[in-house]
């Protein structure tokens, strides 16, 4: 017999905080953001990487056109 496994599909937001907003926070402190009955947990520095990141590529499609 075959075990059918569904997959769940969750949707994640973003947190709505700059990086230096997060800069005091030691780098393994976890961060969440309640959005609904949806949850976002990272670690501090993966964030701040992810948002200055982002930054950097919103900067060059800015300068690009």
């Amino acid at each position: 017999m075959d075990v059918i496994k569904e997959e769940c599909r969750v949707k994640l937001h973003v947190l709505d905080v700059q990086a230096s907003e997060l800069s005091g926070l030691p780098a393994k402190r976890k961060v969440f953001q309640k959005h609904g009955d949806v949850f976002f947990l990272s670690d501090r520095q993966h964030i701040q990487d992810t948002i200055k990141e982002q930054t950097s590529v919103w900067k060059k499609r800015l300068e690009a056109k």
